[in-house]
């Protein structure tokens, strides 16, 4: 006997199915009256829309028997038509408990719109739906069946998925090109100047020496921050939830924002008749906490919607403050403005008054970022004379940790044992050259495993290590050094990650699973290693090791 053919199971044969429920005694629709032959008529109609429909629709017991589905609900299961009705649906819920979730808040609410339902077909392949369902009477007058509607979202997401990420790529490729310029005018800057530096020195004049090296060095800072600012670009993570994050300023994310973007205007000058303007006001005191790299994205956004709304040129304005626990950003421009009647619709994906020269979904993926963050955003505009953009944030208190910190010992009292971890070998010559002249003693590792049997054997005081090594990487290094001093039952040595990656300092999590202290982004110079080195060591020292 097949689980379909079981006893006190219902069964709908497809072959009666399309015609309805037979009735009185069998007589044909020629020979009904004509109330029962308008009722045939209207069922028929009835099932005729239903197996049109794209959408699954399916009515279910109280315990989840299917009693009848449409095609698009058996399609969408991998089932046939004839064989649905008397299955379970908790057969094909990748969490069987959806479908008592799904009862219980119909029965609390009497509808239950857009629940998120992941399907489990007959050849086991997962199809993300959105259940949509209500309480209808059953035969009996004491029981309640069960009415849904699923849409499969699956392909749609995937290609949403697909649009976006073509959208981010577009955009940092953008955005390459202007870092790209950036660096070409450093770099002029540094070759000129060493050339200048070594003609001087050949010559004998030390203080002209000294100017233009100094000169290289501010260009060669300059140049990392660039590279910086194209790596938190390109780090922003749309498929990660929001964690906790960190409290960071908001007139930072507004500066970088604005740096990229005067840069791609002076790299592509001749795209627009007319000069730009950008202007920002920026008041102090707007604390947010979250993802700095997400918000980046959102003003980049904002500011790239701005420059298409001036093609003949005009001016774009940037201002934040601080008020009643909020903070505030508006970006305005003086372009062609947005309709009225389109303005609702502007955080829509895929809705876009660019044609073929826009996706529609920077905007919608920068509502997104904004709720994430517990905040708003909001568009005023008035065609032909501009639009403003606003964001409202929640303030976050500002900790002040410097001012926390205890007095720390001078250099010259604080030399410590330090293993520096570097599989560059250039690198990790240069890094232990500059804090030898500093008085400390260091021991050089060019792999992890290397740095772990130095740790094993000398007494170590704080560890600067390379993110991306081959074999071990300097979170697993992190790692090991705190198991190492579990085992020991001492302190754990301060452990810092000298990496070219940004957005490590974001990983809260997996900094405090590896016993990461602090994260340096490279280029670094001896001085900020020296401040970091007395922060960290500074304390213990003078607490006894």
């Amino acid at each position: 006997m097949n689980d379909e053919d079981q006893p006190g199971e219902q069964r709908v044969d497809a072959s009666t199915a399309s015609q309805g429920p037979h009735r009185g005694t069998g007589a044909s629709e020629n020979q009904a009256e004509p109330g029962e032959k308008a009722g045939l008529q209207l069922e028929a109609r009835y099932r005729s829309v239903l197996d049109l429909s794209r959408d699954g629709i399916a009515t279910l017991t109280s315990d989840g028997a299917i009693v009848e589905a449409n095609r698009a609900f058996a399609d969408l299961l991998g089932i046939k038509a004839a064989e649905i009705a008397g299955m379970n649906l908790g057969r094909f819920c990748v969490n069987p408990p959806d479908w008592d979730a799904v009862r219980k808040m119909v029965e609390s609410e009497g509808v239950l719109r857009n629940f998120e339902w992941k399907a489990l077909t007959r050849g086991e392949a997962e199809r993300e739906c959105l259940l949509t369902a209500s309480i209808i009477p059953g035969p009996d007058a004491n029981e309640l069946w069960y009415q849904m509607i699923v849409s499969d979202e699956t392909d749609r997401r995937k290609s949403l998925q697909m649009l976006l990420q073509s959208d981010r790529v577009k955009a940092l490729g953008e955005m390459a090109g202007a870092v790209a310029h950036n660096l070409r005018n450093l770099l002029q800057i540094i070759v000129s100047g060493t050339r200048l530096a070594l003609a001087n020195l050949e010559s004998g004049h030390p203080e002209e020496v000294k100017a233009q090296l100094e000169q290289v060095v501010s260009s060669l800072r300059s140049a990392g921050e660039t590279a910086r600012l194209l790596n938190h670009f390109a780090s922003v993570r749309g498929d990660k939830p929001l964690r906790r994050g960190r409290i960071f300023d908001l007139n930072d994310v507004v500066g970088k924002a604005v740096e990229m973007r005067q840069a791609w205007l002076e790299a592509n000058a001749g795209r627009t008749k007319d000069k730009i303007a950008i202007s920002t006001s920026l008041k102090p005191g707007c604390m947010v906490r979250g993802v700095e790299n997400d918000l980046l994205e959102v003003v980049v956004n904002l500011l790239w919607n701005a420059v298409d709304a001036i093609p003949r040129g005009g001016e774009i304005a940037l201002r934040t403050w601080s008020e009643a626990g909020q903070v505030f950003l508006e970006v305005s421009d003086t372009g062609v403005g947005i309709r009225k009647q389109d303005l609702s619709k502007v955080f829509q994906p895929f809705w876009t008054t660019k044609g073929l020269l826009g996706t529609g979904l920077g905007l919608a993926s920068s509502y997104g970022i904004v709720s994430h963050h517990g905040g708003k955003i909001s568009v005023k505009s008035v065609e032909g004379r501009g639009t403003t953009f606003r964001l409202e944030l929640p303030l976050a208190e500002r900790i002040f940790e410097r001012a926390k910190r205890p007095k720390q010992l001078d250099v010259a009292d604080l030399t410590c044992n330090i293993l520096v971890v570097d599989d560059l070998e250039p690198l990790l010559r240069m890094l232990e050259g500059g804090l030898l002249k500093r008085g400390h003693r260091v021991f050089a590792a060019s792999s992890g495993q290397e740095a772990l049997e130095i740790f094993q054997t000398k007494e170590i005081d704080i560890v600067l290590c390379d993110l991306a090594m081959p074999e071990m990487n300097g979170w697993e290094v992190g790692k090991a050094v705190k198991k190492i001093c579990e085992e020991r039952g001492t302190d754990k040595t301060p452990f810092v990650l000298v990496t070219g990656w940004g957005g490590q300092r974001e990983e809260r999590e997996e900094m405090d699973a590896g016993g990461v202290d602090g994260v340096l982004e490279k280029p670094v110079d001896i001085g900020k290693l020296t401040e970091v080195i007395q922060e960290l060591v500074g304390p213990r020292r003078k607490g006894g090791r």
